[in-house]
C-alpha cells in the first residue's frame, strides 16, 4: 500500500515479495521462480502484481520472442533488491552466531581456470570449518564476473588483477611467460618487456583466460 504520509511516499513491500523478484529475475521464470519458494502460479501472479501496484511501474514485460524481461526500472530494482536482501541474511547471520551457529550462503563467481584450480581447496576449508554455510558457484568470463560483482549477483569473484570498482585481497601471483620459436630474435632473454610484444601475433584464450 502507498500512504502519503506528511509528503513521504511510504512502500510496504514484503521479504517473500522481494525474494520472489528476485527469483523470476534470475530464473526468467514465474514457475521456477514459484517452485523455488514453493508458491504455487496464481500466488506468484498475484505478488509481482501486487508489488507492481505497491511501487506503481512495472517491473516485468512478456514478450513472445523473447520471453520475460526486466524493464530497465525493473533492472535498477533489482540491484537494490539484492541489496536488502543480503541485508536480511547479513541480519539472519548475526543471529545464527549469537546463538553459537554459523550458518548463511556464500555466492561466488570466477571464470573456469580459477574455478578449477583455486575453488576446491578454498571451498572445503570453508565447509569444514563452517559445515552450515551454503556455496553456489557460477562461472563466466571475467567481464561476466565484474558484471555480476557490479549488479550484486554474486557476493565474491575471483578477478585476474586489483579493480578500483571492488574491495580486492591478493589471492595468488605468478610470474608470465613468453614462449617463442627457436630463431625469434627474443628467445634468449631472460626477461621480455611487455612493451616488446606490442606487435607480435599472439594466442590469446577465449573470453580471458579459459580453455579452448
Amino acid at each position: 500500500m502507498n500512504n502519503n504520509h506528511k509528503g513521504h511516499i511510504i512502500f510496504v513491500m514484503n521479504n517473500t515479495q522481494i525474494r520472489l523478484f528476485v527469483k523470476i529475475a534470475e530464473s526468467g521464470s514465474f514457475t521456477k521462480a514459484g517452485v523455488e519458494l514453493n508458491m504455487t502460479q496464481p500466488a506468484v501472479s498475484r505478488a509481482i502484481s501486487s508489488l507492481e501496484a505497491e511501487l506503481d511501474v512495472k517491473l516485468l514485460l512478456r514478450d513472445r520472442r523473447n520471453g520475460l524481461m526486466l524493464t530497465d526500472i525493473g533492472k535498477r530494482i533489482l540491484v537494490i533488491f539484492r541489496e536488502i536482501l543480503m541485508g536480511f541474511d547479513k541480519v539472519n547471520q548475526e543471529i545464527y552466531a549469537e546463538r553459537g551457529l554459523e550458518k548463511g550462503s556464500i555466492r561466488i563467481g570466477a571464470f573456469p581456470v580459477a574455478s578449477a584450480h583455486f575453488l576446491p581447496k578454498i571451498i572445503s576449508s570453508i565447509t569444514k570449518r563452517y559445515p552450515n554455510i551454503t556455496i553456489s558457484l557460477q562461472e563466466g568470463s571475467i567481464a561476466e564476473v565484474r558484471e555480476w560483482l557490479d549488479s550484486k549477483e554474486i557476493d565474491v569473484g575471483l578477478l585476474l588483477a586489483p579493480s578500483a570498482e571492488f574491495e580486492t585481497i591478493p589471492l595468488y601471483r605468478e610470474k608470465l611467460f613468453a614462449v617463442f620459436r627457436d630463431d625469434h630474435p627474443l628467445q634468449k632473454r631472460s626477461i621480455v618487456c611487455v612493451q616488446e610484444l606490442a606487435n607480435e601475433p599472439m594466442l590469446i584464450c577465449k573470453a580471458g583466460y579459459e580453455p579452448p
